[in-house]
This record gives structure tokens, C-alpha cells and sequence, in this order.
């Protein structure tokens, strides 16, 4: 049943997009792997088929010279094994090359992506009656079996065609030596593979057709599934401002308390505010103990208001440290100078006649 047939006729949200490429449901084409799986095949024979064609002989040719001599079980079970370890290494480059075209033609598809989800049991697939009506009776079956039908009869098709003007030559061929008979079969074979490759980029470029409509189709929502989604993703926004308005709420109380520490607030005089403390003995330089601009200033230049302590306004310095220094932190050398002038200021005077 089509998304239209079940009222999905809006496009999938790009929030649906990554909830389906998490679980690994990804636009992905086989018969795309497959094409590129043949090129590559036929790449690496182009380049590997030489050399390993003559070492196979080499490796068989010395193989069949020394087998008759070695009569000792032990001694041919050795050969075996040694010759088999040299058959696989001579055709190490010929896979290597398979295996990267596959993950090539993967990655190229669907990306860098891991997903344990489709490994995660599911008790619908335990139904033995909906799994039989999925396999045999779904479109995609349908459609997977109409193809492969096709494959099946259009390669052979080529395949005849391609092999019967051949046919003759055959028979010659016992006249020939073996490595006559493989360049001649080679010719042959060569051209049957250029028509397969042909054949399936056409089916590549087909099913991956296929393959995108079905995915599109099945991401489609409901216009009631946008505005769910839509609601889902305004009530997240006024969630999180909520929790920033909260930590907002949560650092100005801070501040402001942390402001009835000090010996004095430096302003800007309004966008900024920096508190000093300063213990003589107990500190190498005076610290900062708060510090805010906008409504966290405010707040900690009415905390200072309440107990007393002086405001000082210096737009250069308390744009400075509120810059250079963290809370908590001693300031730098630069500081120290203008800071300790204020601090000597505001001990002359006293705190209260200061802060009036």
C-alpha cells in the first residue's frame, strides 16, 4: 500500500530522516553493488589476469613435476598445504580489489554509518503468518522476483548470443597449446563480461530509481504526524528555554551572593560588573569573586547595595577583568596597579562612607 493510500502525503521531516538512518533504514540499492562488483572484477583481471594467469601455470606445471615423486604421505600433505597457501596469495589482489570496489559502493550509498538496531530481536518477526504474507506476497517480492527473472533471462540471452559465433572455434582449440586456449577463452569471456556490465548498470540505475521512490514513499507523513512532530519540537524549544532560563536564574543568585564577599564592585557602569575580594595574608592579589554583565550585573549591584559595599565605576577596568579573569581567580599583574588603588580608596574612607 502506497503512502497516498494511507493518507501520508506530506514530505518526511528531516528529524524522521535520522530516526530511520539510525535504525538502518537507508536509501540503498543492491543491483548498484552488484554493477560495481563486476567492473571491479573486470578491472582486476585486466590487470592482476596476466601474471596470475602464468603463475598459476608455473605453480600447477611444478606441481604436477613433483607430485609423482613424493611417494611419503607426510611429504605431499607438506606440498599441499604449501601450494595452497601460494594459490591464495597469488589471488590476494584480485579480491583485495573486490572488496574495497563493495566498500566503496557502500559508503558512496549510504555513508559512514553503524547501526546495531536491525540486529536488536523483534517479536513481530516471530509471526510466522505475516512474515510468510511479507516474503511472498509483498510488492518488493514481487518486484525482487520480476527482477531477478529478468536478470536471469537477459544474461543468458547475452551469454548465448555472445558464446554461438564461437562455437566452431572450439574444436581448434585442441590444436593449440594451453596458453593459446586461455588467451582465445579470454577474448570470449572478455566480451561476455562487457555486455553483463552493461546489462547491469542498466539494472543499477533502474532499481536504485525504484529504490529511492520506495524510500520516499515510505518517510511521507500524515499532515496529523507534522503537527505532532511540530508540537514535539516547540514543546523541546520551550523546554529548553525554560532550563536556560533557569540557569540563568541559578548563576544571577550565585553571583549576587557571591558579590556580599567582596570589598568592592567595579562597574561599567551599567553592562558590567566585577567583585573584588581581598584578605591580605590569606591572598598573593585581590580575587574575583563575581562577576556578570546585563541583568546578572544588576543583581549583584543591588546584593552590593544591601551590605554596603562600595561600586566603583571604571568602564576600562571592570571591561578588562571581566575579559581576562574567571571567578575564583586572582588577577593578573596588568591589574593590580588600578585595583590596588581603588582597594586603598575604599579602606581610607571605610566601606560604608566608600559606598556612599
Amino acid at each position: 500500500m502506497s503512502a497516498a493510500d494511507e493518507g501520508r502525503t506530506e514530505k518526511g521531516s528531516q528529524k524522521k530522516r535520522q530516526k530511520q538512518r539510525e535504525e538502518g533504514n537507508v536509501l540503498k540499492s543492491q543491483e548498484v553493488n552488484t554493477a560495481v562488483q563486476y567492473l571491479a572484477g573486470l578491472v582486476a583481471l585486466s590487470f592482476f589476469g596476466g601474471g596470475l594467469g602464468v603463475d598459476m601455470g608455473e605453480l600447477m606445471a611444478y606441481v604436477l613435476t613433483v607430485a609423482p615423486f613424493s611417494n611419503v604421505e607426510g611429504e605431499i600433505t607438506n606440498i599441499s598445504w604449501f601450494y595452497s597457501a601460494e594459490f591464495v596469495i597469488m589471488l590476494v589482489p584480485f579480491f583485495s580489489v573486490l572488496m574495497i570496489a563493495a566498500l566503496a559502493s557502500n559508503i558512496s550509498q549510504v555513508g559512514f554509518m553503524f547501526s546495531l538496531t536491525p540486529l536488536k530481536p523483534k517479536l513481530t518477526k516471530l509471526n510466522a503468518f505475516a512474515n510468510l504474507k511479507r516474503i511472498m506476497f509483498s510488492t518488493n517480492s514481487i518486484m525482487e522476483l520480476a527482477k531477478s527473472v529478468a536478470k536471469i533471462g537477459v544474461l543468458g540471452f547475452l551469454m548465448y548470443n555472445a558464446a554461438v559465433p564461437h562455437l566452431s572455434d572450439y574444436l581448434g582449440m585442441l590444436q593449440l597449446t594451453p596458453m593459446m586456449v586461455v588467451h582465445r577463452v579470454w577474448d570470449v569471456a572478455y566480451s561476455i563480461w562487457i555486455m553483463i556490465i552493461m546489462f547491469m548498470v542498466i539494472i543499477a540505475v533502474a532499481d536504485y530509481a525504484y529504490q529511492w521512490y520506495k524510500f520516499e514513499d515510505n518517510l511521507k507523513m500524515s499532515k496529523f504526524d507534522v503537527k505532532d512532530e511540530q508540537k514535539q519540537a516547540m514543546g523541546d524549544m520551550q523546554a529548553k528555554a525554560k532550563m536556560r532560563q533557569l540557569g540563568v536564574q541559578r548563576l544571577m543568585n550565585i553571583m549576587a551572593e557571591n558579590a556580599t564577599k567582596a570589598d568592592v564592585v567595579i562597574t561599567n557602569p551599567t553592562h558590567f560588573a566585577v567583585a573584588l575580594a581581598y584578605e591580605q595574608g590569606a591572598m598573593g592579589a585581590p580575587k574575583v569573586v563575581a562577576k556578570g554583565v546585563d541583568h546578572v550585573a544588576l543583581r549583584i549591584r543591588k546584593r552590593a547595595r544591601s551590605k554596603n559595599i562600595p561600586i566603583i565605576e571604571n568602564r576600562a577596568l571592570a571591561r578588562g577583568l571581566y575579559y581576562a579573569v574567571e571567578v575564583g581567580q586572582e588577577i593578573p599583574d596588568a591589574f593590580f596597579r588600578p585595583v590596588a588603588e581603588i582597594l586603598a580608596f575604599v579602606y581610607k574612607l571605610g566601606r560604608r562612607q566608600a559606598s556612599a
